[in-house]
């Protein structure tokens, strides 16, 4: 029996599965794939580019050591049920857990011709399945969002965007955005210097969300102070609204930015592009403006990591 082939047959199925799933919903907006416009205009989150692309079907196929990562999040999201079912059964607390399709997101939003759709993680709720409060997880896998996260008490744009978004969609239900980091990471020498200890152990953290005044605030469970964003209702929907403007116009409109939706400047210099597979088309569609050729080149893009990844 050859254990590397089934896994490999394995990691490949899945995938096909998840391609077979996205061409079933192709063009409906995502919460996964979400963004906001801030009040300034300036775009956070998930990349308006990337996301359009994906809403045309270009997107390329996980490799294998993606999808690796990819079941190491879902482990975690299952982990978190393992636990909370085991808090329930302890007499923690009485009521209903509740996952993906059991509290789905399926939402129309005005100027937008498709649903946005969505699945949360978890929504804990009470015995006659009256939603309380929403979780959104998120498994950590590198050094910087670990620093980010244990350090700096700050979540990624994407995350707590994402996590802004499930709220939203559900009536601004209560929601935590909750992190995972189930190894011992080696921190680099700058940031043992920096932070005095040599490794972040394994840990979880929780950051809890809060509308004020349609406002989006947050708080690292460890602190007392909340923090205001840039986070909207009305961002939240001129995302995927500007999706469709963009198609329309045949105009990607601006880079995301890379700051931080706390008004915090980030110290990267290419902010949100600077490790994205489409940086060197997006480098030269702001050069030409030509729409058709950005479109060719993401696809192009996309075909040579499938194979790459296959080889």
């Amino acid at each position: 029996m050859d254990l590397r082939q089934l896994l490999t047959a394995g990691h490949e199925q899945l995938q096909t599965e998840h391609s077979q799933h996205e061409a079933e919903v192709a063009g409906h907006p995502r919460v996964g794939s979400i963004g906001v416009v801030a009040p300034d205009g300036t775009i956070y989150g998930t990349c308006h580019r990337i996301s359009l692309a994906r809403s045309l079907g270009i997107e390329s196929r996980g490799d294998y050591n993606t999808g690796i990562m990819w079941r190491a999040g879902e482990a975690n999201e299952d982990t978190w049920t393992k636990v909370l079912q085991a808090a329930q059964r302890g007499g923690a607390w009485a009521g209903k857990l509740l996952r993906h399709d059991e509290v789905k997101v399926d939402r129309e939003i005005p100027g937008v011709p498709q649903s946005v759709l969505g699945h949360p993680d978890i929504v804990l709720a009470d015995d006659l399945g009256v939603a309380q409060l929403g979780l959104e997880l998120k498994g950590i896998f590198g050094e910087s969002t670990a620093v980010q996260v244990y350090f700096e008490s700050r979540p990624k744009n994407e995350n707590l965007i994402q996590a802004a978004g499930y709220s939203y969609f559900h009536g601004r239900m209560p929601y935590a955005l909750c992190y995972t980091n189930a190894n011992w990471i080696k921190l680099q020498i700058w940031d043992q210097r920096k932070y005095g200890v040599k490794h972040i152990k394994p840990f979880d953290r929780i950051f809890f969300l809060e509308w004020r005044d349609d406002v989006l605030w947050y708080r690292d469970e460890t602190k007392s102070d909340w923090v205001r964003t840039v986070i909207t209702p009305q961002g939240i929907e001129d995302y995927y609204r500007l999706r469709e403007e963009m198609k329309a116009n045949q105009d990607l409109g601006p880079r995301p930015s890379g700051d931080y939706v706390d008004g915090t400047r980030t110290k990267w210099a290419d902010g949100a592009c600077g490790l994205c597979a489409f940086k060197s088309a997006c480098d030269r569609y702001d050069r030409n403006r030509d729409y058709a050729a950005w479109i060719d080149d993401a696809k192009a893009i996309c075909e040579t990591t499938e194979e790459s990844s296959a080889g």
